[in-house]
């Protein structure tokens, strides 16, 4: 692509790089758009004897055709083009659910020069037809290999965005603790709990109190993950008296001694960071810390739609969860 100040007989046909005010009562004219033969006459009338122009060459893709290859070479599942113009397209969520993205390419896409790829949060909530990711193509044009290798990334292995829906999840809340703790954590965590799996679509199908008074009963509380997810539980929620605080710990031991698997223990996150994450036979199990009585915004609002969506959700997931992370006043 050639970047340059044109006279105005040769501008005709190029694109024009700047906006230019016309005279009174007339629409400017604007950059991006193609000269045209009475272009040039109006804006030799305002005195102006050449201007700044792009001109495409063999080999070059336009920025509204590269801007739409890349972001329909990035949607996924539940991700749709809402078009593009002015080198910008627009990709939206066709469904409601999580939003999904490789944050590790998207970074590396970002790296090639004169794309900006910007989007949602990844594991973030979206509703139908809301914006989850914009494209834009800085300059006038790309040449062909720099949007092939785009494409390439934005698609390979998988489309870098998609959305999970959130469909209708059983959850079962299981407290742990001392006897004489049960009736205070029914009631200070259930109700905001509730709340928050009933906003993301699903239901708490049951309950169950497991008494922490000896060693044996870290076998009793892994006994009852699996009975729970043996009768159809899809998400287990554990309130306990005390946090996890270590991986030798109540709830990694009875996990563990189930056959599980502790993805997590502490994230990056205030409030919440002694929150747990462990899955056991595929299904996710969440061991809340003390602010999930609270109905305000904590950790817990983070990771549950993406437990219950089914989105992936790793280490290096959690851990970026620390940008940003800090949800305190």
């Amino acid at each position: 692509m050639k970047f340059s100040a044109v006279p105005l007989e040769q501008a005709e046909g190029q694109i024009l790089a700047h906006n230019i005010p016309r005279a009174r009562h007339h629409p400017p004219l604007r950059k991006g758009s193609a000269i045209r033969g009475e272009d040039v006459a109006a804006l030799r009338e305002q005195g102006l004897q050449a201007v700044y122009t792009a001109a495409l060459e063999p080999g070059d893709v336009g920025e509204d055709q590269a801007a739409a290859h890349i972001a329909r070479a990035a949607a996924g599942q539940g991700v749709v083009l809402k078009g593009s113009a002015a080198g910008k397209a627009s990709l939206a969520a066709a469904e409601g659910g999580v939003l999904w993205i490789d944050v590790a390419r998207l970074e590396c896409l970002n790296g090639i020069e004169g794309v900006a790829f910007a989007t949602r949060r990844t594991h973030s909530r979206v509703e139908a037809g809301q914006l989850a990711a914009t494209v834009k193509i800085v300059p006038y044009a790309l040449r062909e290999e720099t949007v092939q290798r785009a494409v390439e990334m934005a698609h390979t292995p998988a489309p870098l965005l998609q959305v999970y829906p959130l469909a209708p999840r059983r959850v079962v809340f299981v407290f742990s603790g001392s006897p004489a703790a049960r009736s205070r954590l029914e009631r200070a965590f259930t109700a905001p709990l509730c709340q928050r799996v009933e906003r993301a679509g699903s239901q708490v199908t049951g309950a169950a109190f497991i008494p922490l008074c000896g060693v044996e009963d870290e076998l009793r509380l892994g006994e009852t993950f699996v009975e729970h997810i043996g009768q159809g539980a899809e998400l287990i929620v554990l309130i306990s008296e005390t946090s996890t605080m270590d991986y030798h710990d109540v709830l990694p031991r009875a996990v563990q001694w189930a056959g599980g698997d502790v993805l997590c223990l502490g994230v990056p996150v205030d409030p919440g960071n002694l929150l747990t994450i462990a899955t056991l036979r595929g299904v996710p199990l969440l061991a809340v810390p003390g602010c999930a009585r609270s109905s305000r915004e904590n950790v817990v609002d983070l990771v549950l739609p993406a437990l219950l969506s089914g989105a992936p959700l790793t280490r290096q997931d959690i851990a970026r969860l620390g940008h940003g992370g800090l949800l305190t006043a």
